[in-house]
């Protein structure tokens, strides 16, 4: 007993909290360890994605560790104001294995972990408060490595807040045009002294927060030319920076010799070599012996001292050679107008104007943000909420660059038609309470930013409008807008104005972007740069230990801005899915994030955070390195698989279900919201999550054709089944005895027009049958696709019919054999298996996912087609029935003997061939041939148009 007491005491006394910090560590962020927190290292990293905000901002914080082998276990994360110790704002998570807890009871104030498992990064969303406090806000983390490892107040990061009507830039606003040049005030010269060309650059009248830059150019226009950048900070330090204008490219390596700012008089010497080689995927290094164009441009700093728009620029009328010495005064050679940046109140283009409208929606309040480029002073643009794509009784959301430069942001509703749109009283009820967040413009990006709250009931009508109040809940086509304003900041009709096709709900995440292939026309050449994702290769690869699945993505060339995901599906269909996507951002950062896809081809969801998804999902690396990129996950304390999630309709991920993968890759918009995918495949193969399991994929560079393959092949099926088929059974059967005396090369009319018809259907049914042949590269579709499967046993039966009918008449005996009936019968019914095995054919294909069709026009289309067959078919043996029974009357009723009057002469007079019913069948035909070639038609720009 006693050795039991001293065991005891032995025992360290402390709390562990391995399913994340309680609220109660809010104040002093000190866990209940008992145990000394670790002297500050150098282990872990915190990052923003800005160090400035304004009121309702969201910045991106992110936590890692500084190597592979810096795990941590667990981790508080708090914003509190430098002075006070107020925490400040609220907190949103990205990732599965985090959760906000309250502090102060005020909830989504703090982020900490879930499991105790091993983590290398986390990442973050906090929300700035709507209305700042004085000081700056510290990010403060604690981080737990182990029990006795805590690192308490050593990564901390400082976020600086701004009104928004204070400006970006210090210490002159980007947009005044009372400082911009009107002349370089620049001399520049050079010298060559073995290999090395030293280069000094004087320029007068420059201020606190501006700079100056040259570039050597072969071709007079900007891009892909080093730079070299000589700037004065704001606090009046100078600087020597060499930059490029393509991502990727790097100059020279530069010597900086000098850089002395005094009396308003910025000097920059620097020199560099001219024999550097080529590097690979590069631009070619500046050499001696070839001919330069000189660039200048000037501008103005950020307020942390990075490089905002030029607002002057200068290249020289002739050429340069390094090896030769020269001195240049740049006011001497600006002999035209240089192009300051002015502003101007006339009617100007729209049509390069390009915007990125993103929206949330958390507890009840919808957060929306627009990014407009290249929106010009005195122009406008709208965004439109409409339930019928037409103008007229909308909820419109104007963003306006005055004539002054300034950006304002109005809530407007459209009444009726092509009105102008028009203020609402202050009394009116138009669904939802308008907040403006940011009318703001940054380096030539305008910000307008958004909230709506407070929604009402939608059945509640407006005491001024006569149309539906806005609400979260109702699905509305985008429509927008652009135009131009006179001088008293009047809107003037739009120029541009397009409805788009997709619904959105302000309920729920959207992505809306608009570029300038949408405003403007094919001959204008204008094209927008969509990173490809032809080349994209992935190799996945998973163990099972431990009950802890660690999945490590390893994907090559996945460029800026795109995506790629892995779902997991229980039917090779999209739907129902757990779908985990790996994004480069735009800032060439890598997040991992996982999603489910509630239905068919729906945008994936983040899931709440009380969601029983199965498995808790943990990243454990995002990095990009030396151009691959890094995704690892692991998969661990998984739910029993019968067990339904509260919130999600369909199975949780189980590690013992079979599931078949499915990979999309894509590209993100402004905002780094996912756009819809531009490659998709669903793998034949199936896996589980506790076997170990690699997954290969390469986008082939030549996707879009080989889908183009597979649209030609049901195109030309269509087009031969429907039409073609249909009209040589109609004229084989019904107009063998039809223009008797009329042939074609010797043969019955009927003849050679049904051999035509039906060669050409065995020609191009062969055609489609090599196209499909070579899209799915020789391959028999898996039996695990029930549906595709099916369409190709019953396809290839089609085509070996279709092949047997032109030989089998090559080979049929005369008209009047005895054994001709045999031939009549056998062509007759292969003819007939044919063509209803082609309408099963079709049937099955407006199943596949492949075409994305979202209405049923398809089914609409083919329905029409099964029920016009018969009728045209009874049609006809109406026709013939009739006319038939027609000619036996007449037969009975006109064959008499008659005798002349010697009673001698006998005469039979036979009805004659009624060429009524002819034409009647004719005129019958040729609306058959119209009704099928119509539905055939529509069948193929349904699948022409389809995006696979």
């Amino acid at each position: 007993m006693i050795k039991f007491i001293l065991l005891l005491i032995c025992i360290k006394y402390g709390y562990s909290h391995p399913d994340g910090a309680p609220d109660s560590v809010c104040d002093t962020m000190m866990p209940h360890h008992n145990v000394a927190p670790k002297q500050c290292e150098t282990k872990y990293i915190i990052q923003s994605d800005k160090s400035v905000y304004y009121p309702n901002d969201i910045i991106r914080l992110t936590v890692h560790g500084a190597t592979n082998d810096d795990y941590f276990k667990g981790i508080l994360l708090i914003a509190k104001n430098q002075h006070t110790q107020e925490i400040l704002g609220t907190w949103s998570i990205t990732n599965s294995a985090f959760q906000t807890i309250a502090c102060d009871g005020i909830e989504n104030t703090a982020v900490t972990h879930i499991t105790p498992a091993d983590k290398l990064q986390i990442e973050a969303l906090w929300h700035s408060p709507a209305i700042l406090s004085q000081g700056d806000t510290i990010i403060k983390a604690t981080i737990v490595k182990s029990y006795e490892e805590i690192y308490v107040d050593c990564f901390n990061i400082t976020l600086i807040p701004k009104q928004n009507n204070l400006p970006v830039v210090q210490p002159m606003d980007i947009n005044s045009q009372r400082d911009l040049l009107t002349k370089p005030n620049t001399n520049i010269s050079w010298t060559y002294t073995n290999n090395t060309v030293t280069v000094t650059m004087v320029s007068g009248q420059v201020n606190l927060g501006e700079w100056r830059a040259i570039g050597f150019s072969d071709d007079r226009a900007m891009g892909n030319e080093y730079v070299f950048i000589c700037q004065v900070s704001s606090t009046g330090t100078p600087l020597l920076r060499r930059m490029h204008t393509k991502s990727g490219k790097r100059p020279a390596e530069v010597i900086v010799i000098n850089a002395v700012y005094e009396n308003g008089q910025a000097t920059c010497e620097f020199s560099f070599d001219t024999t550097s080689g080529q590097i690979e995927n590069e631009t070619a290094p500046i050499v001696a012996g070839k001919d330069y164009y000189l660039n200048f441009a000037a501008g103005i700093l950020r307020l942390e001292g990075t490089v905002a728009k030029h607002n002057f620029t200068f290249v020289s009328s002739r050429t340069y050679q390094l090896q030769n010495s020269e001195t240049i005064n740049l006011d001497q050679e600006t002999t035209t107008t240089p192009s300051v940046i002015t502003t101007t109140t006339s009617a100007v283009p729209v049509n390069d104007v390009k915007a990125n409208i993103s929206w949330t929606y958390t507890a009840g309040i919808t957060t929306v943000n627009m990014r407009i480029n290249n929106l010009k002073v005195s122009q406008w643009f709208s965004l439109g909420l409409s339930i019928d794509r037409n103008m007229g009784e909308d909820h419109v959301f104007i963003c306006q660059r005055l004539a002054d430069n300034t950006i304002s942001l109005q809530r407007t509703v459209n009444p009726g038609g092509h009105g102008r749109p028009q203020l609402p009283g202050p009394s009116s009820d138009l669904g939802g309470i308008f907040n403006v967040t940011r009318e703001r413009i940054d380096d030539g990006i305008i910000h307008c930013d958004f909230t709506l709250s407070n929604f009402a009931n939608t059945t509640r009508q407006s005491r001024q409008i006569t149309f539906s109040v806005l609400s979260p809940t109702t699905n509305y086509y985008p429509l927008i807008a652009i135009g131009n304003m006179n001088s008293s900041n009047w809107l003037l009709r739009h120029s541009f104005r397009q409805a788009l096709p997709q619904t959105v709900m302000l309920n729920q995440a959207e992505a809306i972007q608009i570029d300038p292939s949408m405003i403007t026309t094919p001959s204008t050449g204008s094209t927008t740069s969509t990173p490809q994702s032809s080349d994209v290769a992935v190799n996945i690869t998973w163990t099972y230990i431990a009950g802890i699945t660690t999945v490590n993505m390893r994907i090559n060339n996945l460029k800026a801005s795109q995506w790629l995901a892995i779902g997991l599906s229980g039917d090779r269909k999209m739907g129902e899915d757990h779908v985990f996507i790996c994004r480069r951002l735009a800032d060439e950062t890598i997040s991992l994030q996982r999603f489910i896809n509630p239905g068919e081809y729906n945008r994936p969801e983040l899931p709440d955070s009380t969601s029983d998804l199965g498995g808790i999902f943990s990243a454990t690396r995002e990095r990009l390195d030396d151009g691959v990129i890094h995704c690892d996950f692991t998969l661990s304390n998984f739910a029993n698989t019968t067990r339904q999630s509260r919130q999600i309709t369909f199975p949780a991920l189980s590690q013992t279900t079979n599931y078949y993968p499915l990979i999309a890759i894509g590209n993100l918009d402004g905002s780094n919201l996912l756009i819809r995918h531009s490659f998709r495949e669903a793998l034949s193969q199936t896996v589980v999550l506790n076997r170990a399991e690699t997954i290969t994929v390469n986008a082939q560079p030549n996707t879009s054709n080989s889908v183009g393959l597979m649209k030609a092949h049901g195109i030309i099926m269509i087009f031969t089944w429907i039409v073609l088929v249909s009209t040589g059974i109609l004229i084989a059967r019904y107009f063998k005895k039809a223009w008797s005396d009329r042939k074609i090369c010797g043969k019955a009319v009927w003849f050679a027009i049904h051999r035509t018809i039906m060669t050409s259907v065995a020609i191009l049914t062969l055609i489609a049958f090599v196209l499909i042949l070579v899209y799915k590269k020789g391959q028999w579709v898996s039996r695990d696709n029930r549906r595709e499967f099916a369409h190709s046993i019953i396809g290839i039966l089609v085509i070996c019919f279709a092949i047997i009918q032109p030989f089998m008449a090559l080979f049929r005996c005369n008209p009047d054999d005895r054994y001709r009936f045999i031939f009549n019968y056998a062509h007759a019914t292969v003819g007939f298996s044919a063509f209803i095995l082609s309408i099963a054919a079709i049937f099955l294909a407006m199943f596949f996912g492949y075409f994305d069709f979202r209405t049923n026009k398809e089914w609409a289309i083919v329905a029409a087609w099964s029920c016009w067959l018969p009728v045209i078919f009874v049609i006809f043996e109406m026709i013939e029935v009739y006319f038939e029974k027609t000619a036996l009357k007449m037969t009975k009723t006109n064959t008499i003997a008659m005798h002349d009057r010697n009673g001698t002469d006998t005469t039979k007079i036979e009805p004659e061939e009624n060429t009524i019913k002819d034409r009647i069948k004719a005129i019958f035909l040729l609306l058959h041939v119209i009704i099928a070639f119509g539905l055939a038609l529509a069948l193929m720009l349904l699948i022409g148009q389809s995006k696979i």
